[in-house]
């Protein structure tokens, strides 16, 4: 017991967590809690919150030294901010790793120099020697890290000194912030794991899935290769990567793979990058299937030679020329009598041993003037001006006709029209005569003609006037 006392007073007291009659708990210079105020057996048998005192404070008891009874110091209330909400179904208190946290409290019988440790589950939020008391707030940025995950847990403050001296706040659940998927689509298809996209040139779609903090901040979209394949370092990148995105949610982007792109061998992913809001944190990333990029056929365009040949001028129009070679007829004549009029001939004369004269002809050809192609030329113009000219005239010559006969059988109509209004007419005339016939008693001999100059006179007989 006298040790247990001395003890005591070796290591002092440090002014922490205040027992119910004001004193102070004592504790060991480095925070570790054998003498802080904690549930423990103690002096009556039970199990209590207590500590040692300072032999100036407290009570003595038997056996156990200063002591008195520390239930009262704590934390009243642990409240949580509620977090923004980034997806349509996130619950409340339901948080996104990259989130931000911030827990209140308000403490009760602890010194202002105590620090505090805050954690739920797995996760301690607070570093080194955690947050001082008098704060009465705390807000961090949950980490991305698997141990982060967490459902229906409370967070819970305590203090350092007096790990026992703790509350909890109401159940939370932490969700992690990921990147769900990375699709890529050549037109309609979906390139799985071993497909192939070819380099020509066209654009493919990429599609993915931005779950909680991935969902926000900037995006980047690369297609490279594999290590070690399609050209080995740190990979190869096709074509031109996609960059400075606004991230959403879900999100689709166009790539275009160059010609001449890839190499036929090795495997590529497209990989998508989030940097979300703050500074440090490393963004969420993700690879699509891996896929092989072929190498498109070469467009090397080929030049076909082509020569250029001199016109040979033709005769389109006329006859054929010609040269017909013409022969002279040898003229023989006897004697020296030369002829009167000399044929005209060409060649070398000869004379023999008799005194005969023979004249030998030369073919002399005709000559033929060359094709005149100005002329030529003329002359199919001139025809095709008689060709248009014969269409014109066609076409206004059947228009002309076609007004013809519409004027003829307009005229025909009107003939009919007016034949059959006479008609028309007669036929009253002949009603009303029949109908004086009927009420006078006219002798019913008379026949409308058509309208004359002469005027008839209709006399009634008398004996059917008087019978009336």
């Amino acid at each position: 017991m006298l040790l247990l006392g001395l003890f005591t007073l070796i290591l002092g007291v440090s002014s922490t967590v205040i027992t119910d009659g004001g004193c102070s708990c004592a504790t060991v210079p480095n925070g570790t809690t054998p003498l802080g105020c904690s549930a423990k057996l103690d002096w009556t048998g039970q199990t209590s919150k207590w500590c040692m005192t300072a032999a100036s404070c407290g009570k003595f008891q038997t056996g156990f030294g200063y002591v008195d009874s520390c239930s009262q110091a704590g934390f009243p209330s642990v409240t949580i901010n509620p977090p923004t909400y980034l997806e349509w179904d996130q619950a409340p208190y339901t948080f996104y790793t990259g989130q931000t946290l911030t827990v209140n409290w308000t403490a009760q019988n602890i010194a202002s120099s105590e620090f505090l440790k805050i954690a739920y589950s797995k996760s301690t939020l607070t570093t080194g020697s955690g947050v001082n008391v008098t704060a009465g707030g705390y807000s961090v940025r949950i980490s991305d890290s698997g141990t982060s995950v967490a459902t229906g847990v409370p967070v819970t403050v305590s203090s350092i000194t007096s790990p026992a001296v703790t509350a909890n706040s109401t159940l939370i659940s932490v969700l992690q912030s990921k990147i769900s998927y990375v699709n890529v689509y050549d037109g309609p298809t979906l390139v799985a794991t071993g497909g192939s996209i070819v380099a020509d040139g066209r654009n493919v779609t990429i599609q993915w899935r931005g779950l909680g903090e991935a969902g926000m901040g900037v995006a980047s979209v690369t297609v490279k290769s594999s290590f070690g394949g399609g050209g080995g370092g740190g990979g190869t990148t096709v074509g031109t990567a996609v960059t400075g995105l606004v991230a959403q949610g879900n999100m689709t982007v166009n790539y275009t793979f160059p010609r001449g792109a890839g190499s036929g061998f090795g495997t590529y992913t497209a990989q998508v990058s989030v940097q979300s809001p703050g500074t440090g944190v490393a963004p969420y990333t993700l690879s699509s299937s891996s896929f092989s990029v072929a190498v498109a056929p070469s467009q090397t365009p080929t030049t076909t030679p082509s020569s250029s040949a001199t016109p040979t001028p033709s005769l389109s129009f006329g006859a054929s020329a010609s040269i017909t070679p013409s022969r002279t007829p040898t003229l023989s004549v006897s004697g020296f009598t030369s002829p009167s009029s000399p044929p005209s001939v060409s060649g070398t004369p000869s004379q023999t041993a008799m005194g005969t004269l023979t004249v030998t002809a030369t073919p002399t050809p005709t000559p033929t003037t060359p094709p005149d192609f100005a002329a030529m030329a003329a002359a199919a113009s001139q025809q095709s001006v008689n060709l248009v000219s014969a269409v014109v005239g066609g076409v206004v010559g059947g228009l002309v006709f076609m007004g013809l006969v519409g004027f003829i059988v307009h005229k025909l109509h009107q003939r009919r029209l007016l034949h059959a209004k006479r008609l028309r007419r007669f036929g009253a005339a002949r009603a009303r005569v029949n109908e004086r016939e009927t009420i006078y008693g006219v002798n019913n001999t008379y026949t409308p003609q058509r309208p004359s100059h002469d005027l008839r006179v209709y006399r009634s007989n008398s004996s059917k006037m008087s019978s009336v």
